[in-house]
């Protein structure tokens, strides 16, 4: 996984779906950008280059996580786009914006 490039301003619409593993999910088909949410940590996860056709597998496949651990993970390459507050520890924040708790930190990744 690389590092974020440049924080966005905005995440485009997650939708929900039935995971032991993941939370939300969600395309955007003019930046070919599948976004990945974990229940574990609550972090999205922005994987490039991916067709339409795929995410359209993604969403009528029966087990969500599975495909996404065989067709998704390991095939596109994945930006975390969500960290946690170098101040006050608040998570899933986008990274590089100030942070929503303290509005002082601001979102990092923690390695």
């Amino acid at each position: 996984m690389t590092p974020p490039s440049a924080a966005p301003q905005t995440l485009p619409a997650l939708s929900p779906v039935e995971s032991s593993a993941i939370s939300a999910a969600g395309y955007d088909k003019a930046a070919r950008k599948f976004l990945v949410q974990f229940k574990t940590t609550g972090h999205i996860h922005a994987y490039s280059d991916v067709p339409p056709e795929i995410a359209q597998r993604f969403e009528e496949a029966e087990s969500k996580g599975a495909f996404f651990g065989r067709w998704i993970r390991p095939v596109f390459k994945a930006e975390k786009l969500t960290g946690d507050c170098n101040r006050c520890g608040d998570t899933a924040g986008l990274i590089g914006r100030t942070c929503d708790s303290c509005g002082v930190g601001v979102y990092v990744v923690r390695v």
